[in-house]
């Protein structure tokens, strides 16, 4: 999953070459949980398929109810991923991706549980 690339249209043209499963770009776990929005943005057609939803977020209680609104969505979402990798400007800026995991390993470990 790349940021800014495997957006909803992205995903749509893989869907027409008959791909198996798609990831969503990186979401921020806070506009899936509160903003909808954002969230009716990042997922229309969702249930075209299997899709696992990457988030990111630095806030352990709005991953586990982004979790959950996905989790009642139901259908083709097969899968949350954490982002504990991202090296991109954007997961730096907001303290995300591999920034978060090289900052503060306990606050990862909260966020998994949470979820």
């Amino acid at each position: 999953p790349m940021v800014g690339q495997c957006d909803r249209p992205f995903r749509e043209l893989c869907r027409k070459y008959r791909t198996s499963l798609c990831y969503t770009e990186m979401l921020k776990a806070e506009e899936i949980a509160y903003n909808d929005r954002y969230f009716q943005d990042a997922l229309a057609n969702y249930e075209e398929g299997a899709l696992l939803v990457q988030l990111c977020t630095r806030n352990a209680q709005a991953f586990t109810d982004a979790c959950l609104r996905l989790e009642a969505l139901g259908g083709g979402i097969i899968g949350v991923d954490l982002n504990l990798g991202c090296p991109q400007q954007r997961a730096k800026d907001g303290g995300y991706g591999a920034y978060l995991a090289e900052e503060s390993y306990d606050l990862c470990c909260d966020i998994i549980r949470a979820g």
